[in-house]
């Protein structure tokens, strides 16, 4: 339907519904329409009508209950009149032009359950029109967003709307001042929308009690202090922005804990340290921004439990180490942002299988190394790899070939050995053991480089050396003892390492695969030092595990190496 709307409706002395909605229709509203007094519901949603209303005070609608007039270019002052309409439940004048004070005449709306001002030039100095509609208990919906002209506090009053009330929206307000406790007083509340204000002071801890809570948006802010671990205990939340803040401390672990969150928005914050470990436990996470913070340390290796998520931004951080390989796994991630930060290794050929990947930057980082080709990586340019200085790949990419393996410079060399080199009571352990086990006689030394052959996957050039990581180290120098291979030799690749060899060989008489010097006995010996053997590399593969919480504490491999010893010794008859 197109074109103006007659006057001549207005004769319809008995009509009760009227719904023009979603057509073509343009032209003012007849005003005769407002003085049939049996009509119930009348709908002039999503058109193109415009003028004012020129509702007076001889408006007669006693029997009207909803009034859409959304998504039009209407305008001119509101119509104060339509107070009088006492059995209203719905006003819509969403998305419209219309300008001049709220009234607090709304109040006389007792039954009203569905207000929607959002999107008008409405005005509001004290937000006075706020305490009016504490009248209306029934009241469920309440939208007066991105109106630009109101301004003010939101007052304590709060606490005393409707206890029916869903939906509190009041984004794009100018709205200064801390946000009331009292917001805590409305049980029922599904969604929290105040974005876009100038609110300051921390986030009132009595939010954490609205167990209805689905959506909190609180971003574009001047909000100070930590997140409040209350919050853990919205059990419903789906949707949190905190985005554009002053918040800091620590991301709360407790977070990880919510486990309906859909989308965490935390970018453009002060949030320290690093990420916690429990946020992998949001199995149906679909967005993540965390970017933007002073976040420090490794990215999570057991990333890859983010199965569903489409969307993660690390931007602007101070993450180290290497990319997991796990990112490989997030087959559903349509972006991924890691630029600015100070990851180094290699980028994971795992990331090939990302088919829906269209958007990926790790520029500005300390990547080195193959630039993967394959899968979405066709279509990236030197914009996503830029500001990393030892990658190689394709000519397209502007970027050196990768002909001859990239050399480490001396800088990179002293880091490594700073950061990765293996403590003394990890090398005295090593030489203690082939010593006492193996051979009474005769000394077998090892020499082992710093090299990410040796390191735990966790820990990177800026990685945060750990008793953790010393444990793994430990396990790959006593296979490499055993085995007489080092991680680094060039049989190894992504698909086969060190520690994968022992773990499928270790069933198979060691003689086979292992340094035959350790084993150079007969007989009985021959069996107990292979016996041996077995059980010292079992204890490696336990040492060399990826999670570091799953590897033992030193204290508990002294016992266990201590037990072969016994077991060896009483095999050869010695005890």
């Amino acid at each position: 339907m197109a074109g103006t709307i007659p006057e001549q409706i207005g004769n319809l002395k008995n009509l009760e519904f009227l719904a023009l909605g979603d057509n073509h229709l343009i032209g003012p509203i007849p005003p005769s329409i407002f003085n049939i007094s049996t009509l119930s519901s009348v709908s002039f949603e999503s058109n193109q009508l415009s003028g004012s209303l020129s509702l007076n005070t001889r408006l007669r609608l006693p029997n009207l209950e909803r009034l859409y007039l959304g998504n039009n270019q209407l305008g001119g002052p509101f119509p104060m009149s339509i107070s009088n309409a006492s059995q209203l439940t719905l006003l819509d004048i969403s998305l419209n032009y219309f300008s001049g004070s709220i009234p607090d005449s709304l109040g006389n709306l007792r039954n009203l359950e569905r207000l929607n001002l959002n999107v008008n030039n409405l005005t509001s100095s004290r937000m006075s029109f706020l305490s009016s509609l504490t009248n209306c208990r029934g009241l469920e919906i309440l939208d007066f967003s991105d109106n630009l002209l109101i301004s003010g506090k939101l007052s304590g009053l709060i606490g005393n709307l409707s206890d029916s009330l869903q939906q509190f929206s009041a984004s794009s307000c100018n709205i200064k001042g801390s946000i009331p406790s009292e917001f805590g007083n409305l049980s029922r509340l599904i969604g929290i929308k105040l974005d876009d204000n100038e609110l300051t002071g921390m986030i009132p801890t009595t939010i954490g009690g609205l167990k209805e809570l689905q959506s909190l948006s609180l971003g574009d802010n001047k909000l100070e202090g930590p997140i409040p671990s209350q919050l853990c205990h919205l059990n419903k939340l789906g949707f949190l922005n905190l985005t554009n803040n002053k918040l800091s401390e620590p991301i709360p672990t407790c977070l990880g804990n919510v486990v309906s969150l859909r989308q965490l928005l935390l970018s453009s914050n002060m949030f320290s340290s690093s990420i916690p470990s429990t946020l992998t436990g949001l199995g149906d996470l679909l967005i993540l921004n965390l970017s933007s913070n002073s976040l420090i340390g490794p990215l999570p290796i057991d990333i890859g439990k983010w199965k569903v998520v489409t969307s993660m931004d690390f931007s602007n951080n101070q993450f180290s180490g290497s990319i997991p390989d796990s990112f490989g796994d997030l087959l559903s991630l349509e972006s991924l942002d890691l630029s600015r930060n100070i990851l180094s290794g290699e980028i994971p050929k795992s990331l090939e299988k990302l088919g829906f990947l269209k958007y990926f930057n790790v520029s500005f980082n300390r990547l080195q190394g193959e630039i993967p080709d394959g899968g979405p990586f066709r279509n990236y340019s030197i914009e996503s790899f830029k500001g990393n200085e030892a990658l190689c790949g394709a000519a397209k990419l502007h970027v050196p070939s990768c002909k001859t393996k990239p050399q480490r410079n001396s800088k990179a060399r002293t880091k490594l050995i700073t950061y990765v080199a293996l403590p003394i009571v990890s090398t005295i352990l090593v030489v203690a053991l082939i010593i006492i086990i193996f051979r009474k006689d005769s000394m077998i030394q090892t020499r082992t480089l710093a090299t990410f052959g040796y390191m735990a996957p966790e820990y990177g050039l800026e990685g945060i050396v750990s008793t953790k990581g010393d444990v793994y180290s430990f396990g790959i120098l006593t296979m490499e003892t055993i085995m007489r291979k080092k991680p680094t030799d060039e049989m190894f690749s992504e698909e086969m390492s060190l520690r994968s060899l022992v773990k499928e060989t270790l069933p198979l008489m060691l003689n086979q695969v292992g340094d035959t010097n350790l084993l150079s006995t007969t007989g009985r010996k021959h069996l107990a030092a292979n016996k041996c053997a077995l059980s010292v590399l079992q204890v490696a593969l336990e040492c060399s595990v990826e999670m570091p919480n799953e590897r033992p504490a030193m204290k508990k491999v002294v016992t266990k190496l201590e037990k072969i010893k016994v077991n060896l010794l009483s095999d050869i008859g010695t005890v």
